[in-house]
């Protein structure tokens, strides 16, 4: 239960290949290089904690705790991207990355993640099995192997260069795409939590490989569920690496804060239902009034 994190939080430190054209709309995704993918995902993630550590009054709902979060989460953004804003004005950036991060099939994933499917499993339930090609969903199977295998170990980040290298070669452009945002976050994720897990649970000092897995992969795809959703007309385009790393930190606040802060397996009580009567409108001015309170321009 979301109340039970914000209690817990007192005593923590506070973290495609198209194979249907005729159903998918051209990626048209930007001509930036994705490298700082991993590096901007991590300090949404850094910058989500400390303001969030800060502002841990319980509401006692679940819903106006979720708002809490997402404004945190917001300005958490913010701060990431405002010495390099990719936008004139930054408020109505965020607010369409808020609004994105809102879509029903995030959630959905995380869900199914949390019941220990893989990552290609829980792609093709949400998105369907035609939406990614034969080499995507290769690629997925021996990601996840390779997480199960080997979280948590010096050996991790070289692992996963050698799956993505083994898969590129022979992808088209679009999946080249998908490939290298899941390879960088995977491995951005990954060192960001080795390092900073601490700052989320001190108790989980040496054991949050443990609990971690879920986060781990729910960050790896964060990537290509925006550019499935965004291909499908679920949020709007043009795709950008940019949004694909705010989107991932929040698979990383969605699926691990419950876990991690409280330390258990569950599933996370942020689902659907929580956010079925939350406006677009309500999440931007929680995050405006937040923004204001932290003093960040």
């Amino acid at each position: 239960m979301i109340k039970k994190l914000i209690m817990a939080l007192f005593v923590a430190i506070f973290s495609v290949s198209c194979q249907d054209e005729s159903s998918m709309k051209d990626l048209s995704i930007q001509s930036e290089t994705p490298d700082l993918i991993g590096d901007y995902h991590n300090e949404i993630l850094k910058n989500f904690i400390v303001y969030y550590s800060q502002d841990v009054q319980s509401t006692g709902s679940n819903t106006s705790d979720f708002v809490q979060i997402m404004a945190n989460y917001g300005v958490a953004v913010l701060k990431t991207y405002k010495n390099d804003p990719p936008s004139s004005n930054i408020d109505k950036w965020v607010e369409g990355v808020l609004n994105k991060s809102l879509d029903s099939t995030q959630l959905k994933i995380i869900e199914i993640l949390g019941t220990g499917r893989s990552m290609s499993e829980a792609i093709e339930i949400v998105f369907g099995a035609d939406k990614i090609s034969s080499i995507v969903k290769s690629y997925l199977i021996e990601l996840n192997r390779t997480i199960d295998q080997y979280k948590g170990t010096p050996s991790f980040q070289d692992k996963v260069n050698i799956i993505r290298a083994r898969y590129y070669g022979s992808a088209s452009q679009d999946d080249r795409t998908i490939i290298t945002w899941t390879s960088i976050l995977a491995k951005g994720s990954h060192e960001y939590w080795n390092q900073e897990c601490n700052n989320w649970n001190p108790s989980l000092k040496g054991r949050f490989w443990d609990f971690g897995k879920r986060v781990l992969v729910a960050d790896a795809i964060g990537g290509l569920e925006y550019i499935l959703a965004t291909k499908i007309g679920l949020i709007a385009g043009p795709i950008s690496w940019k949004i694909g790393a705010a989107y991932a930190a929040l698979n990383s606040v969605l699926a691990g804060v419950e876990d991690i802060l409280l330390n258990t397996q569950s599933r996370s009580s942020i689902t659907e239902e929580t956010i079925k009567n939350i406006s677009k409108e309500e999440i931007y001015k929680a995050y405006l009034k937040r923004k204001a309170e932290l003093g960040i321009n």
